[in-house]
């Protein structure tokens, strides 16, 4: 017997479209050629046929104009796509899965565990309020999936960033200081992207020492999230995956996950 479980990839926007393929992802997958249909298309023998003279056509011939094809934006090489988006749903799922990546990828390729612990809870709060944004404003389609999206999927590292938080109340910050730290925040993941770590968040001289202890009580008390086997979950929201393709800037490649099989 075995059991599916998901976990989210620390990794760059690029890693996940190299590993997302169980999401058949439409911004990640290539525009190759069938190799065996091209092979079945060669095999076919072809006969001559003999020399047929053919009048010229009286008749004028106009060329048939191309049909009209559509396509899907590009998503953006660069930043987070989503992060300014009008739609509410969207943009919730930006700030919570861009942030999520962001923070595992600076955590694996910390060199001090303690700047990956300063880095996460200063997006703490980004993290529970996108959260509480994917809960309020689901689409009525998606409502199917309102439990397995905001409590199996989302709900591990929303759980996880809700004990950042109180480590940082717990430090002596007000929710006016814990505010403007995760607006620092954004601010730093909308002009640094996913494909390279964040190191550093800026910080008010003020609030310095109090965001470092509470680094130091989350990093004390929780593993790192790249370890964190809480952050492992058999959640299954095929209509939101879906979904997010549809309707979202990010077309989906911000829920790069990994399938493990364990007995």
């Amino acid at each position: 017997m075995h059991t599916v479980v998901v976990r989210w990839l620390p990794f760059s926007r690029l890693v996940v479209c190299a590993v997302a393929s169980i999401l058949v992802l439409p911004a990640c997958s290539g525009g190759g050629s069938d190799d065996t249909a091209d092979d079945a298309a060669g095999s076919i023998p072809v006969t001559e046929s003999p020399d047929v003279t053919v009048a010229e056509s009286t008749t004028p011939t106009t060329e048939a104009s191309a049909a009209p094809t559509t396509s899907s934006p590009v998503v953006a090489d660069t930043g987070v796509p989503g992060l300014d988006s009008e739609d509410e749903f969207c943009r919730s799922w930006s700030e919570f899965a861009g942030t999520f990546q962001a923070l595992a990828l600076a955590a694996s390729l910390a060199r001090d565990p303690a700047d990956a612990a300063r880095t996460e809870v200063a997006g703490s709060s980004t993290i529970v309020a996108a959260a509480a944004g994917l809960d309020e404003h689901l689409p009525d389609e998606l409502e199917p999936e309102r439990e397995a999206l905001t409590v199996g999927l989302v709900g591990p590292m929303a759980r996880r960033a809700a004990a950042a938080v109180d480590a940082l109340t717990a430090a002596g910050l007000t929710d006016a200081e814990i505010s403007a730290l995760g607006e620092a925040w954004l601010g730093t993941l909308t002009a640094a992207g996913l494909d390279e770590p964040i190191e550093q968040v800026p910080l008010d001289p003020a609030v310095a020492d109090r965001v470092d202890a509470a680094a130091a009580s989350l990093a004390a008390a929780r593993p790192s999230i790249v370890e964190d086997p809480a952050l492992i979950t058999d959640a299954s929201t095929p209509l939101t995956l879906a979904y997010l393709a549809d309707h979202c800037p990010d077309q989906g490649i911000l829920a790069g996950n990994d399938i493990v099989d364990q007995p």
